[in-house]
C-alpha cells in the first residue's frame, strides 16, 4: 500500500465521528457500539413488599434513585407561651446506574412513614432506604417541647451512589425539613398555636413542630421514602 493510502486509512479509524465516547478500548479498536437500552419506562414504589425489581427485556442500564424517610416532629405543651416541639428532619436522596441484564433482580426496602410526637413527646425519627449498596438515611426526629422550644431534627445522610444528597435539617420556625434534592417532598408546615403540626409530604419530608400555646399541640408526622428505577 501507498505512502498515501495509509494515510488515510490511519485518518479514517481515528476520527472522533467513528468514535462513541460511551465505549470501551476494546469496542473502539472494533467500532462495535456500546450498549444502549431498547426498552424505556419507569417504575416508582413506596412499600418494602414491592421487593425484588425485575428487569425487563431491553434494559441494560438501570437508573435508581432513592429517598429516605421524613422524621417526626416534637410535640407542643401547653403554656402561656407555649414550649413547641423542633420540627422533623428531611429524608436523604442517593442516584446510581447499574449494568443489568434482562430478568435481573434487584432488591430494596423503602423507609416508611412514622409518626410525630405526642404532647410532650420527641417525634420518631425516619428510616433508611436502601438498594444495592446505596442508603438512603431517614431524618433526625424533632425534640419535645418542655422547658424550651424543642430542637429540630437534622437531616438524613446518603451513601453508596454517585449522587449522594442529604436531606434538609428542620428549621427553627418550626418547618420540617425537605427531602433530599432532586424530588425530595417538602417539610410540613406549622399550624395555628395550639395545634397539631402539618405531616411533611413523600418523598422525605419531615413533621412539622408542635405549636404549643394555650392548649397543647402534638408534632407532624414524617412522610415515606420512595424508590424509582428508570430505564
Amino acid at each position: 500500500m501507498k505512502r498515501k493510502e495509509w494515510f488515510w486509512l490511519i485518518c479514517l479509524l481515528l476520527s472522533p465521528l467513528r468514535i462513541d465516547a460511551g465505549m470501551t478500548a476494546a469496542q473502539r479498536f472494533l467500532m462495535i457500539p456500546a450498549a444502549q437500552n431498547t426498552s424505556h419506562g419507569t417504575q416508582t414504589y413506596t412499600l418494602t413488599a414491592s421487593s425484588p425489581f425485575t428487569v425487563p427485556a431491553g434494559v441494560v442500564n438501570l437508573t435508581i434513585e432513592i429517598w429516605g424517610g421524613g422524621g417526626g416532629g416534637g410535640g407542643g405543651v401547653a403554656g402561656m407561651p407555649g414550649k413547641s416541639g423542633g420540627a422533623g428532619g428531611g429524608g436523604a436522596y442517593a442516584m446510581k446506574v447499574k449494568s443489568v441484564s434482562v430478568g435481573n433482580t434487584v432488591a430494596f426496602t423503602v423507609a416508611t412513614a412514622v409518626s410525630g410526637g405526642a404532647v410532650g413527646v420527641g417525634g420518631t425519627a425516619g428510616t433508611n432506604t436502601t438498594c444495592d449498596g446505596m442508603t438512603a438515611g431517614g431524618g433526625g426526629a424533632g425534640a419535645p417541647g418542655g422547658g424550651t422550644d424543642g430542637a429540630p431534627g437534622a437531616g438524613g445522610t446518603a451513601t453508596g451512589g454517585s449522587t449522594n444528597t442529604s436531606g434538609s435539617a428542620g428549621t427553627a420556625p418550626g418547618v420540617g425539613g425537605a427531602g433530599g434534592t432532586p424530588g425530595g417532598g417538602a417539610g410540613g408546615t406549622v399550624a395555628a398555636p395550639g395545634n397539631p403540626g402539618n405531616p411533611g409530604t413523600a418523598p422525605g419530608g419531615g413533621g412539622a413542630k408542635g405549636n404549643a400555646g394555650p392548649a397543647h399541640a402534638a408534632g407532624g408526622g414524617g412522610a415515606a421514602g420512595q424508590i424509582k428505577f428508570t430505564w
